[in-house]
């Protein structure tokens, strides 16, 4: 089978073209109007914000992102220190740290979900 059609291949190329798309417009928005935020972070504040009815674990995001528990902790880690999340013991199950928005985050969703869905128009525009 040729390398180009291999069903992987092509799949690793359309992952990186997506990372190089997502690297310029966060380098476009920092130009303008720095958020600070990675597209992992914007797409994390995106799901608590559209949850917020429920509580949303570490576990959670993992489970949506598919992500390692390594990486979710680093990221979570991050957006605790720029203030863009809190982390509160469970109510349940002392363990467990319930992830919620701060207000500033919560705040800055509107522009968040509207950065995302110009990303995902762009990403689609083309494919029939």
């Amino acid at each position: 089978m040729e390398r180009r059609r291999q069903v992987c291949f092509v799949l690793k190329e359309v992952g990186n073209l997506i990372r190089r798309k997502i690297d310029r417009e966060r380098k476009k928005e920092c130009n303008n109007e720095c958020m600070g935020r990675t597209a992992i972070q914007r797409w994390i504040i995106d799901f608590i914000f559209t949850n917020r009815d429920k509580d949303i674990f570490q576990k959670d995001l993992e489970k949506e992102f598919s992500i390692r528990r390594s990486t979710a902790t680093s990221v979570l880690k991050k957006m605790e220190k720029k203030g863009m999340i809190v982390r509160s013991p469970s109510e349940h199950d002392a363990r467990l740290k319930k992830i919620q928005l701060t207000p500033q985050s919560a705040e800055n969703y509107i522009e968040i979900r509207k950065t995302i869905e110009e990303f995902e128009k762009t990403i689609i525009e083309g494919i029939s």
